[in-house]
C-alpha cells in the first residue's frame, strides 16, 4: 500500500561539484522537533537540518531552533544519492500508510444498515466524507464481502454475550 511522506527535500544542483538542499516537508507529530532519533537509519533531530559526514552519514532534520528551518545547505554531489537514500528510508519506515478513496463520480462499495453490500458514486459529499472516515468504504465488492463476514462474526460473538458483557 502506498505510504504518505512524512519528510521531503528539495534539491538543486548548483555546478558540477556542490548542489544545495533544504527540507520543504517534516511532519512533526511522527518526526518530532528535537526529540526524533533513529539510530538503525542515522536520522535526528536536534538543532537545525544538516547532513554530516563527519564519522558515518547522518541527517539531521528540523530542531528545536526553529529560524534555522530554511538553512540551506550545501552537499558534494556525489553525496546527493546517500541523502536521497536516507530520505526514502525515513519515508518507508515512518510514512503513513494512504487508504484509497474514488476519484469524482467513480465506484465505491459500503454497508448499509442491514449489512447489505451497496455501491455509490463518490461525489465527495457529507455521506461520502462521513462514510470513509468511518471506513465504510471500500474499492472492490470482495473487500465489502470480507468486512462484512467480519462483522458478522463480531455480531454473533455480542449476541452470545462473549463481548459486551464486562461489568464495570
Amino acid at each position: 500500500m502506498e505510504k504518505e511522506k512524512v519528510l521531503e527535500i528539495k534539491i538543486e544542483r548548483m555546478n558540477d561539484e556542490y548542489s544545495a538542499w533544504c527540507i520543504t516537508y517534516q511532519n512533526e507529530e511522527i518526526l518530532k522537533r528535537g526529540e526524533f532519533s533513529d539510530s538503525e537509519l542515522i536520522v535526528y533531530s536536534k538543532k537545525y537540518p544538516c547532513f554530516d559526514i563527519d564519522f558515518e552519514y547522518r541527517l539531521f532534520l528540523k530542531g528545536k531552533d526553529k529560524t534555522l528551518d530554511n538553512t540551506v545547505n550545501i552537499i558534494p554531489n556525489y553525496l546527493v544519492e546517500q541523502l536521497k537514500e536516507m530520505v526514502n528510508a525515513v519515508n518507508e519506515k515512518y510514512g503513513i500508510l494512504k487508504r484509497w478513496r474514488a476519484i469524482e463520480y467513480s465506484e465505491y462499495y459500503f454497508l448499509g444498515s442491514h449489512m447489505n453490500i451497496l455501491s455509490n458514486y463518490e461525489h465527495y459529499d457529507i455521506i461520502d466524507n462521513e462514510r470513509y472516515e468511518l471506513g465504510n468504504y471500500f474499492e472492490s465488492l470482495e473487500e465489502a464481502e470480507k468486512v462484512k463476514r467480519k462483522l458478522q462474526e463480531f455480531w454473533a460473538k455480542v449476541r452470545a454475550g462473549e463481548i459486551g458483557d464486562d461489568e464495570e
